[in-house]
Parts: structure tokens; sequence; C-alpha cells
């Protein structure tokens, strides 16, 4: 939780320092794909399913994947309901 605080702050101080010359963070990689996999643990608690790989696709917003049209793919996201509404 304090890497996101950290990342949070750098992001804040960028845009409102009008001096702000870049910031060093450093966080494990481990920390990173952890929290890259926070929507996984309570998957894999409730169903005892192991998840399997999803590609571009999310299992908890839909829609958000690839979808094939006539000339070339499109990948469509739409994260809750009033995002829907505009995209529709």
């Amino acid at each position: 939780m304090e890497n996101l605080i950290i990342v949070l702050s750098a992001l804040l101080k960028k845009n409102t320092d009008d001096n702000f010359d870049g910031m060093k963070i450093n966080i494990p990689l481990f920390y990173c794909g952890i929290f890259s996999m926070t929507y996984l643990f309570p998957y894999f608690s409730l169903t005892s399913m192991n998840p399997s790989s999803m590609g571009i696709s999310h299992p908890g917003i839909v829609p958000y994947q690839k979808f094939e049209t006539a000339d070339t793919p499109i990948i469509i996201a739409v994260a809750n309901n009033n995002i829907w509404n505009r995209f529709v």
C-alpha cells in the first residue's frame, strides 16, 4: 500500500509543481506483480478454481476485450454503466 502512496504522491507533485524535474521511485517488481493480481486472489478463494489466462480480457469488467471487425480488430473497455451509456 505504501508503494501506491509513493506513486500517487509523485503524480500529485508533477501536476502541482511547475519546477518538478522527475523523481526516482524504487518499487520491487514482486510488489507490482502482487498488486496486479488483486482480483485473482478473491476469485480463487471463493471458487477454489485456478484462474486461467485471459489475454487482454478482464473477468470483472464487461465488455473489456478484443472484438474482430470487418477490417481490423478493436478493443472495447467499458468500466461502468455511465461509460456504457455514453459509449452506446
